[in-house]
């Protein structure tokens, strides 16, 4: 047992350090000139997914967290292909990034969609909690639906800029979000949704016996290394509203847009969402880490 407090100790420490690296990384565009912030526009991203494969192992293992990540590579890659084909449900869109694909989808595509979903989940089993010890369907379908609103939230504040300022895909018929259609984020919830789901009923086999199920529904230290991450997704929308020159860019209608109006408003978007999120978790946290201590007191006591 002691063995493996140590352990936890030192992947938490590693999850601490990882928050510290993602915050300087976001701020670094400060510090540097206009080009060299473009470059290292992306590296955040990269942070998260890293920081969330080490959660993810940590909270489930290996096994577990492979089987979400292969659910979240085939229907991500399932409903995206039809959408490029027939505009259901994110509306017509087009990749534009180099790499190998399946049909007309990176696939590089699963694995953003992995680090979305599955910081979307750990939020949501944090405010769902013990609920799977009453009510298991209440838990099953709770946390896809939580999680399916965060993570197409952390989409909100990144898509415009993905696709209006780095080139990453587009929407040929344009949309009101800054070129991005409302059918997008339909697209996302519905996806998510799938992921989460389909990764919840893989759970009631696949965890039933493991060990590392005993973080699920408990206020963990990973649960809170989560909720934190959620919050510093605000710092780079923010530090790009002002720090980036404004420039204008036209979506796949032919639609102009300033850059510094959509740097703004992803911004104000992530202030009262990541945020929201933050504050909402982290209380959550405390709240519920109370409650357990006073069981454990109670359960103490009795026993004696």
């Amino acid at each position: 047992m002691r063995e493996l407090q140590n352990n936890n100790k030192k992947s938490y420490s590693i999850g601490w350090g990882m928050l510290l690296v993602y915050t300087i990384i976001a701020l670094l565009p400060i510090f540097v000139n206009t080009e060299q912030a473009q470059q290292i526009a992306s590296l955040p991203m990269l942070v998260n997914i890293i920081f969330t494969v080490f959660v993810a192992v940590n909270f489930f293992g290996w096994k577990d967290m492979l089987v979400f990540y292969l659910i979240s590579f085939v229907v991500t890659l399932i409903v995206e292909n039809i959408s490029v084909l027939y505009g259901i449900p994110f509306g017509f869109f087009e990749h534009y990034q180099a790499g190998p694909r399946i049909g007309n989808i990176p696939l590089t595509v699963g694995l953003g969609y992995f680090y979305y979903a599955m910081l979307g989940w750990i939020f949501a089993d944090l405010i769902v909690g013990r609920l799977a010890e009453k009510n298991k369907w209440a838990a099953i379908l709770g946390r896809p639906l939580i999680g399916m609103v965060v993570a197409s939230a952390i989409d909100a504040i990144y898509d415009p800029v993905g696709s209006q300022i780095m080139g990453m895909y587009g929407y040929p018929y344009g949309g009101g979000f800054f070129g991005v259609p409302l059918s997008n984020s339909i697209g996302w919830f519905i996806n998510v949704f799938l992921i989460l789901f389909l990764f919840e009923l893989a759970s009631m086999f696949l965890l039933k016996h493991s060990h590392q199920y005993r973080w699920v529904g408990t206020p963990s230290i990973w649960h809170l290394q989560a909720v934190i991450l959620l919050g510093l997704q605000a710092i780079s929308p923010i530090v790009s509203f002002f720090i980036m020159p404004n420039q204008l860019v036209a979506d796949g209608a032919g639609v102009v847009w300033n850059s510094h109006d959509l740097y703004e408003t992803v911004s104000l978007i992530a202030l009262h969402t990541m945020i929201f999120y933050l504050l909402v978790g982290v209380t959550t946290w405390l709240r519920r880490r109370n409650e357990l201590s006073t069981m454990q007191e109670t359960s103490a006591v009795k026993r004696s």
